[in-house]
């Protein structure tokens, strides 16, 4: 096992001017930093807590030298421990390994067959990947894994030929970020990034936007049906701009965000008219196929992860324009969204947050793909930062 480095641990304090706490008083919330974790990392981009409230998962996603490309093979999911104080520590690094760029994970809430309840969830196989120029060989999907031995125990398949292709007359490209309701229906976002990375076989058709897996159909789907015309408990809702990250609120309201100024990199077809915005999914935009209302907030820049508090407080993560985690409260009309402004980080991404004793931590994987070659300590970094939100009950 791969010693842990720890980088010294440094404290800061920063607060948000103005930005409802829990109870709608114009109380500030605040962060404390209370571990810069360096060693075990390779592009970490996603973060869960498991189940138990204590194991921790970082999805590795292994880029090719600071580009926003991955190698085939090399990511990983790496295991730690939450402590009282919030500080992480090593379990293992690679405690699932060979995996092809993995993302953003969930965890099940409910036991949905022979998947027991604390199965984790992680997306993987979605491009640009290195030496993958033909559409026939993408490999997106979700694999399930045991959140105690690491072992895979299910495969959904979202490339082409699946049952996802015959909805929307093309394969999932870049899944990003998953979440599940409280009856273990899952949700996924489809950015589709590198939709025109297939120099073979051309580009994909883009169909950016929304999955529903009913819980009904997913035993089925993780069971390694690959190739189907079978449609039933799938349902898809269209949304420009990259969708990004993806949850369900306490109250059990589906939100989803897009990553805003970063679909530039990716061509018009993905641009977002709202530049970085929130939106309240309901039943209706999957009926309709498309979301029917604005965004509950925009303009917030390239945004990533996508998280909630026990009490319904949102954060969000900027991973471009700002490098930050913004906090927003959705209920009471209260929907202004303000920066955090926490130190030191370098493109935060799939968020994960947790309650420890009536304190409320986020741990914040630094996703360094995509950074300037010649910043190479910046695409060396390869950091999860914990912080300690003060101020929300």
């Amino acid at each position: 096992m791969k010693r842990t480095v720890l980088s010294m641990t440094m404290i800061y304090a920063v607060t948000v001017m103005g930005a409802m706490n829990a109870s709608g008083t114009d109380q500030p919330i605040s962060a404390v930093v209370v571990q810069e974790m360096t060693g075990p990392f390779d592009n970490p981009e996603g973060a869960i807590v498991g189940i138990d409230g204590k194991s921790v998962f970082i999805a590795n996603a292994a880029s090719a030298s600071g580009r926003f490309s991955f190698t085939v093979a090399a990511g990983y999911i790496t295991k730690l421990t939450i402590g009282a104080d919030g500080k992480l520590t090593l379990v293992e690094q690679k405690f699932v390994k060979g995996l092809t760029r993995p993302w953003g994970m969930g965890v099940l809430p409910v036991k949905v067959g022979k998947y027991p309840a604390g199965t984790i969830f992680a997306a993987v196989g979605g491009p640009p990947l290195e030496g993958i120029k033909n559409a026939s060989n993408l490999e997106s999907g979700i694999i399930a894994f045991s959140p105690d031995t690491g072992e895979i125990l299910g495969n959904i398949y979202g490339g082409i030929g699946s049952a996802f292709e015959k909805i929307s007359e093309g394969p999932v490209i870049a899944i990003n970020a998953l979440a599940f309701d409280k009856k273990g229906n899952l949700y996924f976002t489809d950015s589709a990034v590198a939709w025109n990375r297939f120099p073979e076989s051309g580009p994909l058709p883009i169909r950016q936007g929304v999955w529903k897996i009913e819980v009904s159909r997913l035993e089925e789907l993780l069971d390694g049906e690959k190739h189907s015309d079978n449609t039933k408990g799938l349902r898809f809702c269209y949304i420009a701009g990259c969708p990004d990250g993806i949850e369900v609120s306490p109250d059990g309201e589906l939100y989803v965000n897009t990553v805003g100024s970063a679909a530039v990199y990716w061509g018009p077809p993905l641009y977002d008219p709202f530049d970085g915005a929130v939106y309240h999914l309901t039943d209706e935009d999957f009926n309709k196929g498309h979301v029917t209302s604005k965004p509950v907030i925009d303009g917030l820049g390239a945004l990533d992860g996508l998280v909630f508090t026990p009490g319904g407080t949102l954060l969000c993560s900027e991973v471009l324009r700002h490098n930050d985690i913004i906090v927003a409260r959705l209920s009471n009309g209260h929907d202004t969204a303000t920066f955090l402004n926490v130190p030191n980080l370098c493109g935060p991404a799939d968020i994960a947050v947790t309650e420890i004793k009536e304190n409320f931590y986020v741990i914040i994987p630094e996703h360094t793909s995509g950074v300037d070659d010649a910043n190479l300590p910046a695409a060396a970094k390869q950091e999860v930062t914990v912080i300690k939100l003060l101020g929300i009950k």
